[in-house]
Protein backbone atom coordinates (compact mmCIF):
# COMPACT_ATOMS: atom_id res chain seq x y z
CA UNK A 1 0.00 0.00 0.00
CA UNK A 2 2.70 2.29 0.18
CA UNK A 3 4.98 3.68 -3.13
CA UNK A 4 8.34 3.98 -0.96
CA UNK A 5 9.23 4.37 2.07
CA UNK A 6 12.69 5.51 4.11
CA UNK A 7 14.21 3.33 6.54
CA UNK A 8 15.85 4.47 9.17
CA UNK A 9 18.64 2.99 11.58
CA UNK A 10 18.82 4.57 15.24
CA UNK A 11 17.23 7.51 14.27
CA UNK A 12 19.12 8.34 11.66
CA UNK A 13 17.76 7.91 7.46
CA UNK A 14 19.72 4.90 6.01
CA UNK A 15 17.83 4.44 3.14
CA UNK A 16 15.25 6.82 1.57
CA UNK A 17 12.57 6.30 -1.28
CA UNK A 18 12.75 2.65 -1.40
CA UNK A 19 10.30 2.23 -4.23
CA UNK A 20 7.99 -1.09 -3.86
CA UNK A 21 9.18 -4.36 -5.52
CA UNK A 22 12.72 -3.04 -4.63
CA UNK A 23 15.57 -2.77 -2.40
CA UNK A 24 18.62 -0.58 -0.55
CA UNK A 25 21.92 -1.58 -0.89
CA UNK A 26 23.28 -3.40 2.72
CA UNK A 27 23.78 -0.83 5.66
CA UNK A 28 26.48 -1.89 7.91
CA UNK A 29 25.82 -1.28 11.59
CA UNK A 30 27.73 -2.76 14.66
CA UNK A 31 26.26 -6.02 16.17
CA UNK A 32 23.84 -5.39 19.01
CA UNK A 33 20.46 -4.10 19.50
CA UNK A 34 18.65 -1.26 17.02
CA UNK A 35 15.76 0.42 17.13
CA UNK A 36 14.50 0.04 12.83
CA UNK A 37 11.71 2.61 12.08
CA UNK A 38 10.26 3.07 8.52
CA UNK A 39 8.19 6.05 7.34
CA UNK A 40 6.71 6.78 4.25
CA UNK A 41 9.05 8.33 1.79
CA UNK A 42 9.30 11.78 2.64
CA UNK A 43 7.55 11.45 5.88
CA UNK A 44 8.31 12.38 9.11
CA UNK A 45 5.77 9.90 11.08
CA UNK A 46 7.12 6.25 11.68
CA UNK A 47 4.73 3.74 10.47
CA UNK A 48 6.63 1.07 12.18
CA UNK A 49 9.33 1.18 14.70
CA UNK A 50 10.52 -1.98 16.13
CA UNK A 51 14.03 -3.09 18.23
CA UNK A 52 16.01 -5.78 17.05
CA UNK A 53 19.40 -7.87 17.86
CA UNK A 54 21.53 -7.82 15.56
CA UNK A 55 24.28 -10.30 15.34
CA UNK A 56 27.93 -10.19 14.11
CA UNK A 57 28.83 -11.31 10.83
CA UNK A 58 25.20 -12.15 9.85
CA UNK A 59 23.95 -10.09 6.83
CA UNK A 60 20.43 -9.87 7.08
CA UNK A 61 17.31 -8.74 5.22
CA UNK A 62 13.99 -6.82 6.28
CA UNK A 63 11.35 -6.97 4.08
CA UNK A 64 8.76 -4.12 4.52
CA UNK A 65 5.03 -5.16 3.64
CA UNK A 66 1.37 -4.50 4.38
CA UNK A 67 -1.82 -2.59 4.01
CA UNK A 68 -2.29 1.26 5.18
CA UNK A 69 -2.05 1.65 8.72
CA UNK A 70 -0.78 -2.10 8.91
CA UNK A 71 3.19 -2.14 7.79
CA UNK A 72 4.79 -5.34 8.89
CA UNK A 73 8.34 -6.59 8.42
CA UNK A 74 10.09 -9.92 8.60
CA UNK A 75 13.75 -10.59 8.62
CA UNK A 76 15.65 -13.08 6.49
CA UNK A 77 19.22 -14.06 7.37
CA UNK A 78 20.93 -14.20 4.23
CA UNK A 79 23.43 -17.05 4.61
CA UNK A 80 21.36 -19.54 3.11
CA UNK A 81 24.01 -22.46 1.06
CA UNK A 82 23.55 -22.34 -2.71
CA UNK A 83 22.17 -25.31 -3.81
CA UNK A 84 23.91 -27.75 -6.72
CA UNK A 85 24.50 -26.36 -9.78
CA UNK A 86 21.22 -26.88 -11.96
CA UNK A 87 19.01 -26.07 -9.36
CA UNK A 88 17.56 -22.84 -6.68
CA UNK A 89 16.47 -22.68 -3.58
CA UNK A 90 13.07 -20.59 -2.70
CA UNK A 91 11.47 -19.80 0.46
CA UNK A 92 7.80 -18.89 0.22
CA UNK A 93 6.35 -16.03 2.66
CA UNK A 94 2.62 -15.66 2.96
CA UNK A 95 2.09 -11.64 3.47
CA UNK A 96 -1.19 -11.47 2.24
CA UNK A 97 -4.09 -11.29 5.15
CA UNK A 98 -6.90 -11.67 3.37
CA UNK A 99 -5.42 -14.96 1.31
CA UNK A 100 -5.55 -17.18 4.34
CA UNK A 101 -3.58 -19.87 4.15
CA UNK A 102 -1.62 -20.85 0.64
CA UNK A 103 -0.05 -23.52 -1.85
CA UNK A 104 2.45 -22.52 -4.61
CA UNK A 105 3.47 -24.31 -7.39
CA UNK A 106 5.78 -24.14 -10.19
CA UNK A 107 5.37 -25.51 -13.77
CA UNK A 108 4.86 -25.67 -17.41
CA UNK A 109 2.95 -22.68 -18.98
CA UNK A 110 0.56 -25.19 -20.29
CA UNK A 111 0.63 -27.39 -16.93
CA UNK A 112 -2.31 -27.24 -14.70
CA UNK A 113 -2.02 -27.14 -10.64
CA UNK A 114 -2.71 -30.67 -10.67
CA UNK A 115 0.32 -31.55 -12.73
CA UNK A 116 2.72 -28.73 -11.35
CA UNK A 117 5.59 -29.21 -8.62
CA UNK A 118 4.23 -27.87 -4.94
CA UNK A 119 6.84 -25.46 -3.78
CA UNK A 120 4.92 -25.00 -0.93
CA UNK A 121 1.71 -26.26 1.20
CA UNK A 122 -0.18 -24.38 3.79
CA UNK A 123 1.56 -21.09 4.42
CA UNK A 124 0.35 -19.56 7.01
CA UNK A 125 -0.69 -15.76 7.00
CA UNK A 126 2.22 -13.58 8.20
CA UNK A 127 4.97 -16.62 7.81
CA UNK A 128 7.13 -18.73 5.95
CA UNK A 129 6.70 -22.17 4.77
CA UNK A 130 7.91 -24.76 7.66
CA UNK A 131 9.50 -26.89 5.43
CA UNK A 132 12.03 -23.81 4.62
CA UNK A 133 14.15 -23.68 1.38
CA UNK A 134 12.68 -26.07 -1.05
CA UNK A 135 15.43 -27.25 -3.95
CA UNK A 136 14.09 -26.90 -7.25
CA UNK A 137 15.39 -27.74 -10.78
CA UNK A 138 16.81 -24.24 -12.65
CA UNK A 139 14.46 -23.31 -15.49
CA UNK A 140 11.46 -21.03 -16.31
CA UNK A 141 8.41 -21.63 -14.69
CA UNK A 142 4.57 -20.62 -14.51
CA UNK A 143 3.45 -20.01 -11.08
CA UNK A 144 0.41 -20.20 -9.36
CA UNK A 145 -0.90 -19.06 -6.07
CA UNK A 146 -3.99 -21.14 -4.69
CA UNK A 147 -5.92 -21.11 -1.32
CA UNK A 148 -4.63 -24.27 0.79
CA UNK A 149 -8.47 -25.25 1.16
CA UNK A 150 -9.46 -25.26 -2.10
CA UNK A 151 -6.69 -25.80 -4.90
CA UNK A 152 -8.94 -24.53 -7.75
CA UNK A 153 -9.13 -21.37 -6.15
CA UNK A 154 -6.02 -19.63 -8.12
CA UNK A 155 -4.85 -16.46 -6.32
CA UNK A 156 -2.30 -15.56 -9.00
CA UNK A 157 -1.89 -16.96 -12.38
CA UNK A 158 1.68 -15.90 -13.71
CA UNK A 159 4.47 -17.00 -16.35
CA UNK A 160 8.23 -16.03 -16.83
CA UNK A 161 9.28 -16.79 -13.66
CA UNK A 162 12.87 -17.66 -13.46
CA UNK A 163 14.75 -19.90 -11.21
CA UNK A 164 18.54 -19.78 -11.52
CA UNK A 165 21.24 -22.61 -11.35
CA UNK A 166 22.46 -22.22 -8.19
CA UNK A 167 20.39 -19.14 -7.25
CA UNK A 168 19.20 -18.50 -3.56
CA UNK A 169 15.38 -16.57 -3.38
CA UNK A 170 12.38 -15.60 -0.97
CA UNK A 171 9.50 -15.38 -2.76
CA UNK A 172 7.34 -13.03 -1.12
CA UNK A 173 3.66 -13.22 -2.01
CA UNK A 174 1.42 -9.72 -0.67
CA UNK A 175 -1.73 -8.27 -0.58
CA UNK A 176 -3.37 -6.62 -3.80
CA UNK A 177 -5.65 -3.75 -4.24
CA UNK A 178 -8.62 -5.74 -5.09
CA UNK A 179 -9.26 -8.17 -2.15
CA UNK A 180 -7.91 -11.99 -1.83
CA UNK A 181 -5.70 -12.29 -4.84
CA UNK A 182 -1.92 -11.67 -4.18
CA UNK A 183 0.78 -10.09 -5.93
CA UNK A 184 4.11 -11.84 -5.86
CA UNK A 185 8.03 -10.51 -4.72
CA UNK A 186 10.96 -12.26 -5.82
CA UNK A 187 13.80 -11.24 -3.52
CA UNK A 188 17.77 -12.76 -4.56
CA UNK A 189 19.38 -13.88 -1.43
CA UNK A 190 23.33 -13.77 -0.67
CA UNK A 191 24.79 -16.86 -1.74
CA UNK A 192 27.37 -19.05 0.52
CA UNK A 193 28.79 -21.91 -0.61
CA UNK A 194 27.23 -24.85 -2.51
CA UNK A 195 26.06 -27.47 -0.36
Amino acid sequence: AYPSLDFYLDGTLSASSVAYGSASGYIGIAAGSHTTAFDGAGSTTALLSQTRSLAKDAPMTLIAYGGIGALKTFALTDTETAPVSGYAKVLVYNGAPDAGSINLYVGGDGDDVANATAVAYGVAVNASATAGYVRVAAGTYRLRVTTSADTTSVLLDTTGLTLGSEQVLALVVTASSGGVLVNALVEMRRLEDAE
